[in-house]
């Protein structure tokens, strides 16, 4: 068995550094897009954005998120994404953020690992 190298991907190494550098930049530009948001909290993990602001602070950023995603390559993908409140009907109809999953406080989960103390942390604690 034998580990491939770059020269046997069958790309020429112009086009191998063509790839990082694209990476590199999508990061740096991913990170200028979390700065110019206005919500108190801002956190980018890899593809994973989690934003804490009243509603109308994140309609604003959710929307500049969708219009920027071609400078950023990245593209919300709405079925996954989620706003957790104990008032859902402060969202209006026409914002994006209506198509989003509604989640209780007691509920949310940041990366995957309940938030508050609660049957959700007490469910993940038994497992």
């Amino acid at each position: 068995m034998r580990s491939k190298s770059n020269t046997d991907s069958g790309l020429g190494e112009p086009e191998i550094q063509r790839r990082r550098t694209t990476r590199r930049s999508a990061g740096i530009t991913g990170v200028s897009l979390l700065t110019d948001l206005y919500s108190e909290v801002k956190i980018g993990f890899m593809d994973d954005v989690t934003l804490a602001a009243d509603i109308q602070t994140l309609d604003t950023d959710v929307n500049t998120i969708i219009s920027r995603s071609a400078d950023t390559d990245l593209s919300l993908n709405i079925s996954k994404c989620e706003i957790i409140t104990d008032d859902p009907a402060a969202i209006s109809d026409t914002s994006v953020l209506s198509h989003f999953m509604k989640v209780s406080k007691q509920d949310m989960k940041l990366i995957g690992a309940p938030v508050l103390k609660g049957p959700s942390q007490d469910a993940a604690l038994r497992h």
